[in-house]
C-alpha cells in the first residue's frame, strides 16, 4: 500500500504491484507496473518505512534473472508476491528455457515456491495454461543431501536424501509436501536398496493409517446417521 499510494501522489498513476522483496537491514526492492500501462514498469528502492525511490525501468531491459533472481541471490527475500505474478514469473522461467546465469537466485526462488504451496496445481487452478509446471527445476537440499525422491500421502511426504561424501549416503525422512515442519525421523543407510525398501515400508504404513483413519470416521458417521 506504502508503494501504490506514493507511485499515485508522485506519478499520478494507479500501481500494480508485481512483488516485494525485503533483506535483513530492510532495504526494500519491489517492481511495479501501470495499471492502465502494463508495459511500463517501475523499480522501488528505499527502506522499511521510509522515504521510498521509484525509477522508470525500460520495458526491454527487465527480465526475471537481472532482477528477481540477481536479488534473490544477493539476499533478498520475498515479501509480497501474488500468485498471477507466480504465474508470470513461471512463464518466464519456462521461457528462458534452461539459460538462468542466476542458478542461486532461482533455487531461492522455487524453495519458496515450495514452502509458500504455489504448485504447479496452485497455477493450474488460475485457468491460464495447463501443465505449466517449472518445479523440476528445483534442487532441494537438506543437510547437505540432495532429495532425489518423493512420495506425498495426503499432507504427508517422505523423501529419499542422496550424499555422496557422506558416511551413510542415503536417508528417508519424514516430512510434509511444503516442508513446513521441516524434515523428521532419518533412516540413514549406506545402500540405495536399503534406503529404498525402506522408503517403500514407510509410505505403505503411511498408507494403511491414513486408511484405517478414514474408515474409523467414515464408521462413526455412519453410526450417526443410523442413531438419528
Amino acid at each position: 500500500m506504502d508503494i501504490r499510494n506514493q507511485m499515485f501522489r508522485e506519478l499520478h498513476i494507479h500501481a500494480n504491484v508485481i512483488y516485494v522483496l525485503k533483506n535483513d537491514s530492510d532495504e526494500i526492492r519491489a517492481l511495479a507496473r501501470d495499471s492502465d500501462q502494463p508495459y511500463r514498469m517501475f523499480g522501488v528502492t528505499g527502506r522499511m518505512n521510509r522515504e521510498l525511490f521509484i525509477n522508470t525501468l525500460p520495458d526491454w531491459d527487465f527480465n526475471i534473472d537481472d532482477y528477481l533472481f540477481e536479488d534473490m541471490e544477493q539476499g533478498f527475500d520475498i515479501a509480497y508476491m501474488p500468485i498471477l505474478e507466480h504465474y508470470d514469473v513461471w512463464c518466464a522461467i519456462k521461457g528462458l528455457e534452461g539459460e538462468v546465469d542466476h542458478q542461486a537466485g532461482l533455487q531461492k526462488y522455487l524453495k519458496y515456491c515450495q514452502t509458500h504451496d504455489i504448485t504447479p496445481e496452485a497455477i493450474k487452478a488460475l485457468g491460464m495454461i495447463d501443465n505449466l509446471n517449472v518445479m523440476n527445476l528445483y534442487k532441494e537440499t537438506n543437510e547437505g543431501y540432495r532429495i532425489i525422491s518423493e512420495y506425498n500421502i495426503n499432507r504427508i511426504t517422505y523423501v529419499i536424501g542422496h550424499h555422496p561424501k557422506a558416511p551413510e549416503p542415503f536417508v528417508v525422512w519424514r516430512t510434509t509436501i511444503n516442508r513446513a515442519g521441516g524434515y523428521d525421523i532419518g533412516h540413514y543407510f549406506t545402500d540405495y536398496d536399503e534406503a529404498f525398501k525402506d522408503f517403500k515400508e514407510r509410505i505403505n504404513d503411511e498408507v494403511d493409517k491414513q486408511v484405517y483413519l478414514k474408515r474409523k470416521c467414515f464408521r462413526k458417521e455412519r453410526n450417526g446417521n443410523e442413531t438419528r
